[in-house]
């Protein structure tokens, strides 16, 4: 090949240069500055409130254990607004509408178009492990990260490990001990401000949602 792009925040670049030290001439394009995201996530505007009023819950497209419901069940409170992220292959939609309907403080969104938007508009989020980790970034939303997955493990415990946000764990290999885990730190979250501003500012440092255009550049260069 003539390039390997891998953009992911945990890429290990000494790896892919063991990997191609026979072929140097390969091009190496590695780490978050080179996340694709959409359009909207580029040059947002965030202000870290000193209350939380709205949060963002998202669990991916399917969530067939209802990790969304299990997750609002745990940190539900009736000052706070909360935004449930359900994608259309989530069995448990009309369950969560359901709940929804019969309160004022859960909405459910689905088919988001504007999910930057969506993110601003929230103070705290709490996210399943995926690209969601690299807009919720890109916007500057605080957040607590878990996997359910094995493939979402790396960049949740990169996360938790550089301090870049929170980690909760692995809901698939202890649902419990991760769900009572999101509970303390989304509570931690809440109560201070000052450690949500810092995890903001970190985070818009790391993804700055001109990665799509870094990758155009370098394509369609000619040597």
């Amino acid at each position: 090949v003539d390039g390997v792009i891998n953009y992911n925040v945990f890429a290990d670049k000494r790896i892919y240069e063991q990997l191609y030290e026979t072929n140097p001439a390969v091009r190496l394009i590695l780490g978050g500055e080179y996340v694709p995201l959409r359009t909207q996530f580029q040059g947002l505007e965030y202000e870290v409130k000193e209350r939380v009023t709205d949060v963002l819950i998202t669990t991916g497209g399917g969530d067939a254990d209802n990790i969304a419901g299990q997750i609002l069940n745990e940190i539900y409170d009736p000052k706070i607004c909360f935004h449930v992220l359900s994608g259309r292959f989530n069995p448990h939609f009309e369950e969560l509408k359901e709940r929804a309907d019969s309160t004022d403080n859960i909405r459910i969104h689905h088919d988001v178009t504007d999910m930057a938007g969506l993110m601003q508009g929230c103070y705290l989020a709490v996210s399943a492990g995926g690209s969601t980790i690299y807009e919720l970034c890109a916007a500057g939303v605080p957040f607590v990260c878990f996997s359910y997955a094995e493939n979402q493990e790396a960049l949740v415990e990169y996360i938790g490990a550089n301090e870049i946000a929170k980690s909760a764990g692995a809901w698939h290999k202890d649902d419990r001990a991760c769900r009572e885990e999101i509970g303390r730190q989304f509570e931690e979250l809440c109560a201070d401000t000052a450690l949500r501003q810092r995890i903001s500012a970190i985070e818009r440092k790391l993804i700055d949602g001109q990665g799509a255009e870094r990758l155009a550049w370098i394509l369609a260069r000619k040597e």
